[in-house]
C-alpha cells in the first residue's frame, strides 16, 4: 500500500457514516507495525476507533470466515490484487478497482468485467470515493448482490477453466502455425516504437519496418513505471484483506463476538470451498 492509497481510504472512510476500514497483513502480528501503520491513518484525518488491523490466519479456513466481517472489498494501486479480489467475490465481498494503464493495475478491472461487475469499476480517485459512498448507501441491493455472487461468479468465463484452456490452446497452435510459416524473426516494429525507442523527435506511424529490434517502453510509460517504483519504496506489504465495514457502533470491534453490525447480509457459506 503506497501513501497515495493510505491517504485515498483514509478520505473515503470518513466520507462513509459509521464506516471501519479494517485491514489484514501479516505485518499487523507485530504491535509495533500496526501502531505505526494506524498512526499513519490518523494523520490522514481518520479516527482510530474507525480503523481495525488484523495479522493472518495459519489456516486457510479461518482466514475466509474473516471475509464474514467485511461487505466492500477496496483494490489498492497501482499493484492490484488478484488472489484477494477473487477470494474476496467468492465469498460474496465485492470490490471497487481503480482502473489504471498497464497489466498489474488493471487485474481488478479485468476480474470485475469477467464477473459482470463492470459498475464498481472506478476511472480515477474522485470516482473511486464516489462508488464506495453509492455502493454503501444502498443497502438493499449490496444485500441482494452479495448472497447471490458466489452463483454470479460461478457461471461467469472467470469459472470456466475449460473455456479458458481451450481458447489458450488455440493461441499456442496460432503462434505454432505462424512461426512454422514466418520463422522467428516476425516481430514488426513500427517507426512510432522504433522511434521511441531511439529517442527520435519526429517518429511516423502506421508503417513497419523489418528489423529485429526490441521494442522498449516509450519516455511517457518509462516515467509512469519510474513513478510507480517510487511509490513502492514507501509502500507496506500489499493486505491480504483491505474492506470497507458498513454499519459499525464507534469505539465497538467488529473482531469482538459481541458485534453486531447495522445489517445482516446473506453471507455464502463455507462448505464447497
Amino acid at each position: 500500500m503506497t501513501p497515495k492509497v493510505t491517504k485515498l481510504w483514509a478520505k473515503l472512510v470518513q466520507s462513509v457514516p459509521n464506516a471501519r476500514l479494517l485491514i489484514k497483513a501479516k505485518p499487523f502480528a507485530c504491535p509495533n507495525m500496526a501502531a505505526h501503520f494506524r498512526q499513519r491513518l490518523v494523520m490522514e484525518g481518520l479516527e482510530a476507533h474507525r480503523i481495525d488491523l488484523i495479522p493472518l490466519d495459519l489456516a486457510t479456513g479461518d482466514h475466509l470466515h474473516k471475509y464474514r466481517l467485511m461487505d466492500i472489498s477496496l483494490d489498492p494501486f497501482p499493484y492490484a490484487g488478484t488472489t484477494t479480489t477473487c477470494e474476496a467475490l467468492w465469498m460474496g465481498v465485492p470490490c471497487i478497482t481503480l482502473r489504471g494503464k498497464c497489466h498489474a493495475h488493471n487485474v481488478g478491472v479485468s476480474l470485475l468485467t469477467t464477473v459482470g461487475l463492470q459498475d464498481w469499476i472506478a476511472d480515477d480517485e474522485d470516482h473511486y470515493i464516489r462508488l464506495a459512498q453509492e455502493k454503501a448507501a444502498d443497502l438493499s441491493a449490496l444485500s441482494s448482490l452479495r448472497s447471490n455472487m458466489r452463483s454470479k461468479m460461478r457461471a461467469s468465463r472467470l469459472m470456466d477453466g475449460r473455456g479458458f484452456v481451450f481458447d489458450l490452446e488455440g493461441v499456442y497452435r496460432s503462434l505454432f502455425r505462424r512461426y512454422c510459416t514466418v520463422g522467428p524473426r516476425h516481430i514488426q516494429v513500427t517507426k512510432r516504437t522504433q522511434a521511441a525507442a531511439n529517442s527520435s523527435s519526429s517518429p511516423e506511424s502506421n508503417e513497419t519496418v523489418n528489423k529485429n529490434t526490441k521494442p522498449s517502453l516509450t519516455r511517457e510509460r518509462s516515467q509512469e513505471r519510474d513513478d510507480d517504483l517510487k511509490e513502492f519504496g514507501t509502500a507496506t506489504p500489499t493486505p491480504k484483506m483491505r474492506a470497507l465495514v458498513l454499519g459499525a457502533s464507534q469505539g465497538k470491534d467488529p473482531l469482538d463476538p459481541l458485534y453486531t453490525p447495522l445489517y445482516t447480509p446473506s453471507r455464502p457459506p463455507l462448505d464447497d470451498l
